[in-house]
């Protein structure tokens, strides 16, 4: 399940540049996948076309669970990106490190790739807050 540690970074923005929140949420389940949704609000229930769940492919399945962490983030980020293009992200995840890699935008190890990947798509969609 998803935990109640988020990583977010405030950045301001002109006043002229109102944003709209949004709140990506992904998790991996152990070996099989990883799943993940988007809110515009909290404490509203995800519409189908809000969620998503993906199995592991042969390559991912034997990673680290950083790596796999962080790939879900990518893979919502990228399966939604026409949508959080100019919004402020609050990304929610369970797996501490990955949080610290997305505040710090660098970690070590396998994961440092898809934060990479996760860091050039905000900067080239003006996402926020990321």
């Amino acid at each position: 399940m998803i935990g109640d540690v988020s990583s977010k970074v405030e950045r301001r923005t002109p006043a002229s540049q109102a944003r709209i929140q949004t709140f990506p949420i992904s998790d991996v389940f152990g070996l099989h996948g990883m799943g993940g949704y988007y809110l515009h609000h909290l404490g509203l229930s995800p519409a189908a076309n809000q969620a998503f769940s993906k199995r592991f492919n042969t390559r991912l399945s034997s990673k680290h669970i950083d790596v796999k962490e962080m790939a879900a983030v990518l893979h919502a980020l990228t399966t939604w990106l026409p949508l959080f293009a100019g919004c402020n992200l609050t990304i929610y995840g369970d797996n501490p490190a990955v949080v610290a890699g997305i505040n710090k935008t660098s970690m070590r190890g396998g994961a440092m790739l898809p934060l990479r990947r996760i860091a050039l798509l905000a900067a080239a969609h003006d996402i926020c807050s990321l």
